[in-house]
């Protein structure tokens, strides 16, 4: 396998992309060219349409880990949806992707109650106001809010003030400026990490973004360009406020940057990296072939790897030097897969077993699937056991229950 952590050419290329992943990117392209794309219908609609279940991505599942509080936020009550585990090394601040103008806290509940378990982190995740009702600087303006209240607060609500943040897409385009301004504004640069996935850096559009076109993926450059019309003005899109590419980037915390070579936003998370580390800060940078926006909350192989890859950039930052020491608790799955691996195995452990069977929801579609378990690593089985949980279990509400 080519090196991830490095900008190697051989990673841009369409030999790199692995049959699998071909195949889910030209069944997801075929379903999408059925369908109209987002940036034709009023938002109201695309935003209904996700909430109803009737979307692309289908019925919403929602976790029965998860709370909601209310703190004092810029604009009254700030929403947090909260995941809390049996035992909590850290915290990690979760800020949804959906282009300014979409997307809820309780619409990820698989993914962060994932992460929740994997990483030992109390996820608190931000229902930030939405454009175009509340454009610039209102989302920003809430997710600082509830980094304010975290960083004062977490020590009593949670037990510990190792806080992790990030996000993906637009969500990752607010952590970045989310750990911007808890440094300029409040002298804050106790994040112990920056998990970043596919985020828009430049909201005046970097070339991959301008160059991309008409081929819809799950996002293409007439999106990027409403989602950014939705948000904030044309003449205010190279302020370092909103758009972190521009900011000084010194002394910030250790970060991961994850995107795929079919993203639009490919170019992003190039020129952040390089911008990051050229500030002297650390960084690592994931580059996955054929990976479109989002692939990585997508349940199939090259999406499960990165979001192993993720889970374990976060419990290395929560953990600190007891990561060597820590063991993750293992998980019931299919087969005889079922492991404790030590923190450093993480990346490297092999699984003994027969056949992992697994139910994938893919844009609303439940298919059989058949991996083999003997050739993943722990942490994909870890994913796989997550999503068998969350999707093919028959005790967790569905889209005819409420989020709580």
């Amino acid at each position: 396998m080519n090196d991830l952590t490095s900008l190697d050419p051989r990673n841009f290329t369409a030999g790199a992309i692995e049959p699998e992943t071909s195949a889910f990117n030209d069944q997801l392209e075929a379903l999408l060219a059925t369908l109209p794309p987002s940036y034709t219908q009023p938002i109201e609609v695309t935003r209904a349409l996700r909430e109803s279940g009737l979307g692309m991505w289908g019925p919403l599942i929602f976790s029965d880990l998860a709370t909601v509080r209310a703190i004092p936020g810029p604009a009254g009550e700030l929403p947090l949806r909260i995941f809390m585990p049996e035992n909590v090394a850290g915290v990690y601040l979760h800020i949804h992707g959906g282009g300014w103008v979409q997307g809820r806290a309780h619409q990820q509940d698989g993914v962060l109650e994932r992460i929740a378990r994997a990483c030992n982190v109390a996820v608190v995740s931000v229902d930030y106001r939405l454009a175009p009702e509340h454009p610039y600087p209102a989302g920003p303006d809430d997710c600082e809010a509830a980094a304010i209240w975290l960083t004062e607060h977490a020590e009593r609500e949670f037990g510990t003030n190792r806080i992790v943040v990030g996000g993906i897409s637009a969500g990752a385009h607010l952590a970045a400026v989310t750990v911007l301004r808890m440094r300029d504004r409040h002298g804050y640069t106790g994040f112990l990490g920056a998990n970043l996935e596919a985020g828009l850096y430049d909201l005046a559009f970097t070339p991959s973004v301008r160059r991309w076109g008409a081929r819809n993926l799950g996002l293409n450059t007439q999106a990027c360009e409403w989602f950014t019309d939705l948000f904030v003005p044309p003449e205010r899109r190279s302020e370092p406020d909103i758009s972190p590419l521009h900011a000084d980037l010194r002394g910030l915390p250790p970060a991961l940057f994850t995107v795929g070579t079919l993203d639009p936003l490919l170019d992003d998370s190039l020129f952040m990296y390089a911008r990051w580390i050229a500030a002297g800060n650390a960084a690592d940078l994931a580059i996955y072939p054929g990976g479109i926006h989002g692939f990585n909350n997508m349940p199939f192989p090259l999406g499960i790897r990165a979001s192993a890859r993720i889970d374990a950039f976060i419990l290395r930052a929560v953990m600190g030097n007891k990561a060597r020491r820590t063991s993750l608790r293992a998980l019931p799955c299919h087969g005889r897969c079922s492991q404790t691996v030590a923190h450093e195995e993480i990346m490297d452990a092999g699984i003994p077993g027969d056949r992992l069977f697994a139910r994938r929801a893919v844009i609303g579609v439940r298919q059989d699937r058949e991996f083999a378990a003997g050739d993943l690593p722990m942490p994909l089985v870890r994913q796989l056991d997550c999503f068998l949980r969350l999707v093919a279990t028959d005790d967790h509400k569905r889209r005819d229950r409420q989020p709580v």
